[in-house]
């Protein structure tokens, strides 16, 4: 249900207002549906407020109308294979038999009919609002009766925001089933949490009634973007620089072992993403995950594997998988996050010459080194000794602007040094060769001019990107007279 704030109080502030339109697919068919959403600033909190082209008792109308439908149809075939399309063709059959006064209501809320079965039917009921807004990064239902929240990415600097949109129990109830249906993952009283990625390749991670959680059934969703950042994105948006982003990718090109460390939600899977998207075309990649965060679908050789755990014969966990992929000739295994006793085999991988790259939770060298060490991780310290580069990156909000940013860049050269490090708030940079000699510094600026080339004529696109990095590869780029130009025979 919506909560009735839809008009502005006297100290309410209107900050933004826009559009958001879903588009849901099903059966070759497209439905559009929108709605508009204020920003508010009331009492020095911002909320965020959905209002739907109808009224809610409109909408009441339209779903009591649904369920006569439903009751009179019952589940046929043709309900179960496409019920939009035949519960407005009953609606139809219907308006056709009824007498004028009925005739004129049924067809005034035809639409509204319509609008209520793609967002509840197709879509996620309300939140199907929230994840089609390209500005909503997470959202969160703490519990049932609890105004749902969400990170918008422009309007953060307070925290969370919450939303007008509440779901009672059985509402809730029923959209974490719809979670766990198209997740294809169980939830219930015997199995109360459900991690998956919906269809929409948003991670959903839910607690059912209060089995775990005592104020009762909640969820989060994270969003990730169906085109994944690509490193000359990541320059451009001022996450790292062309100099950083050159050395990192000399790093690949040799296999070193990485660690990317920082807070939740500092940017840590997306650059390891963008690294990976560097890695020669011929090269096999092997990426472990619990629930799918990497995607490098561009990419020839890679190979993505994710656990199976809960409700089968047999379970194959992180650990599991990391050992299959030691077993097999990959170039390159990327571990989603080190957490367990898995770490220790991956630190086997790079003592065997396997090129790894890993994320972990970690806001120091000094953090890192010591979770790495301690139990359950348990890595010896002569282990530690191949981990070559660690990447640390932060997230803080700047005036009212988040900002996500490589912060730090470590080597292991006999000790822990240093080669990049920037002040957050001014943005000031240093830089550091001696930990690269054993890199070719000629290779790196290289490296870094052809990024710069790549920025300025804007090849965001992971398409477009991995066709360009690909003839770099293959020699196809020259560099002549100051710029970076294609040979005629790539042309």
């Amino acid at each position: 249900m919506l909560v009735a704030k839809y008009g502005l109080g006297g100290g309410d502030k209107r900050l933004d207002s826009y559009n958001v339109v879903a588009r849901l697919k099903y059966l070759g068919r497209e439905y559009e549906v929108s709605a508009a959403v204020e920003i508010v600033d009331v009492d020095d909190e911002y909320e965020y407020r959905l209002r739907l082209p109808y009224s809610e008792d409109v909408l009441a109308d339209a779903k009591g109308v649904v369920e006569y439908i439903k009751n009179r149809l019952g589940y046929s075939n043709d309900f179960l294979k496409n019920p939009i399309e035949t519960i407005l063709e009953e609606l139809d059959d219907i308006v056709n038999s009824s007498d004028v006064d009925e005739r004129v209501r049924l067809e005034g809320l035809r639409e509204a009919i319509k609008y209520y079965l793609v967002i509840n039917y197709l879509g996620y009921g309300l939140v199907t609002f929230l994840l089609a807004d390209d500005y909503v990064e997470d959202v969160s239902c703490i519990a049932p009766g609890n105004p749902l929240r969400i990170w918008h990415k422009r309007f953060n600097d307070k925290g969370w925001i919450k939303t007008n949109i509440v779901l009672d129990e059985a509402e809730l109830e029923r959209l974490l089933f719809k979670f766990s249906f198209r997740t294809g993952k169980n939830i219930s009283l015997v199995n109360p949490v459900l991690e998956g990625v919906l269809p929409e390749g948003f991670r959903v991670t839910a607690l059912y009634r209060r089995e775990l959680s005592p104020m009762g059934s909640n969820f989060t969703i994270r969003k990730f973007r169906s085109k994944p950042y690509t490193l000359v994105e990541l320059i451009g948006k001022g996450f790292l620089t062309s100099w950083v982003a050159a050395v990192l990718w000399r790093l690949v090109e040799l296999k070193k072992f990485i660690f990317i460390i920082g807070p939740s939600g500092s940017g840590k899977t997306t650059l390891l993403n963008a690294l990976a998207n560097l890695i020669h075309p011929n090269s096999k990649i092997i990426s472990i995950e619990d629930i799918q965060e990497l995607h490098l679908p561009y990419h020839p050789g890679w190979k993505p594997l994710v656990t199976r755990e809960g409700a089968y014969a047999k379970d194959y966990t992180i650990f599991d998988l990391v050992r299959i992929a030691l077993r097999e000739r990959a170039d390159y295994i990327l571990l989603g996050e080190s957490r367990g006793e898995e770490a220790r085999l991956i630190f086997q991988g790079a003592a065997t010459g396997h090129g790894c790259l890993t994320t972990f939770h970690a806001s120091s060298i000094e953090e890192l080194m010591a979770r790495l060490s301690a139990k359950p991780i348990s890595v010896d310290r002569e282990m530690l000794d191949l981990i070559d580069t660690v990447v640390i990156v932060n997230y803080q909000v700047l005036g009212n602007r988040p900002v996500r940013r490589v912060v730090r860049v470590l080597r292991r050269v006999s000790s822990w040094r240093p080669i990049y490090s920037v002040n957050f708030s001014n943005g000031l940079s240093i830089t550091n060769n001696r930990g690269l000699s054993d890199l070719d510094l000629a290779r790196i600026m290289r490296h870094e001019s052809f990024l710069n080339y790549l920025v300025k004529l804007g090849a965001y696109s992971p398409e477009e990107f991995i066709d360009r990095i690909r003839l770099y590869y293959d020699g196809k780029y020259q560099f002549r007279d100051g710029r970076w130009v294609l040979s005629s025979a790539a042309l």
